[in-house]
């Protein structure tokens, strides 16, 4: 079932996700955390792909 298949539940919305990557992703929307930081200008991004974006 979908339920089964989306395994990793968010305990702050009603999202569920099959990769508990993802679910933690999904949490830094909840926290506002910022892990990846660019060297050069210091600003914070939630994801590795978007600071490589920057």
């Amino acid at each position: 079932t979908l339920a089964e298949e989306n395994s990793y539940k968010c305990t702050l919305c009603p999202k569920s996700f099959k990769l508990k990557n993802t679910l933690i992703r999904h949490m830094r929307n909840h926290t506002g955390q910022k892990p990846y930081k660019c060297k050069s200008c210091n600003k914070s991004f939630v994801r590795k792909d978007i600071l490589a974006g920057h």
